[in-house]
C-alpha cells in the first residue's frame, strides 16, 4: 500500500525546502487516512515493551501496614504529677536524667492519672523570642509503653493528643537539646 499523497513528478532532490506550485511543501502534505490508522493500530498492537499484546490497566499495589507507633516497652519511672486544667512552667536541667536511647538528650518527666476515658490533649509552649526554632520536643507514654508524638505549630508550640482511660497513668517527656532548657509552660485537658 502507498502511503504518500505527493505527485512526484514535482519533487526535487530537497523535498524540505521545493515548495510546489499552488501546494504546500511535500512534507506538509497531508498524511493518508490509511497510514494514520495502519500507524494508529500498530502502536496499540505494539504497546509499550515491544509484546505484540494492547497493554492493560495498571495494576494496583496494596500499601504496606502502618508502622506500630514508637514504644518503650515500659514508662519511665519518676515524674512530678500534673493536674488537668493547671499550666505548670517548667524547664530542663542538667540535673534532669539523660531520656535514654536513642535521645541523648536531657528529660524532664510528669505523670498525669486520667480522671476520666476521653481525649487527652497536651499543649508545650515556649517563649518565641529564642532564636532555636526547635528546643524542645514533648512525647505522651500510655501505660503499655507506646509513645504519641507531637503535631508542630502553631508558632513555638508543641500539641499531643490520644485517647485515654479514666484511671491509667500517663506520663509526660518532654527533651531539651540544651541544658538549661528554655522554660516551657505546660498545659493538659481531657474531651469527652
Amino acid at each position: 500500500m502507498r502511503c504518500d499523497t505527493t505527485d512526484e513528478r514535482f519533487l526535487s532532490p530537497n523535498p524540505l525546502t521545493q515548495v510546489l506550485p499552488n501546494r504546500m511543501p511535500s512534507w506538509r502534505q497531508p498524511v493518508g487516512k490509511s497510514c494514520l490508522v495502519v500507524a494508529c493500530v500498530s502502536l496499540l498492537a505494539i504497546g509499550c515493551d515491544g509484546e505484540s499484546t494492547v497493554p492493560s490497566s495498571p495494576t494496583s499495589t496494596p500499601l504496606p501496614p502502618p508502622a506500630p507507633a514508637p514504644s518503650r516497652n515500659q514508662q519511665p519511672s519518676g515524674g512530678a504529677p500534673i493536674v488537668l486544667g493547671e499550666a505548670v512552667t517548667a524547664r530542663v536541667t542538667q540535673d534532669d536524667p539523660v531520656c535514654g536511647a536513642p535521645y541523648p538528650h536531657r528529660c524532664l518527666y510528669f505523670r498525669l492519672e486520667a480522671s476520666r476515658t476521653g481525649h487527652l490533649t497536651v499543649t508545650m509552649r515556649w517563649d518565641s523570642r529564642i532564636a532555636d526554632p526547635y528546643p524542645l520536643d514533648i512525647a505522651v507514654i500510655d501505660p503499655l509503653g507506646r509513645m504519641a508524638l507531637p503535631t508542630i505549630g502553631p508558632g513555638t508550640q508543641r500539641q499531643v493528643s490520644l485517647p485515654v482511660s479514666a484511671g491509667s497513668t500517663y506520663v509526660i517527656e518532654i527533651w531539651s537539646a540544651a541544658t538549661p532548657g528554655e522554660p516551657f509552660e505546660l498545659y493538659a485537658a481531657i474531651d469527652q
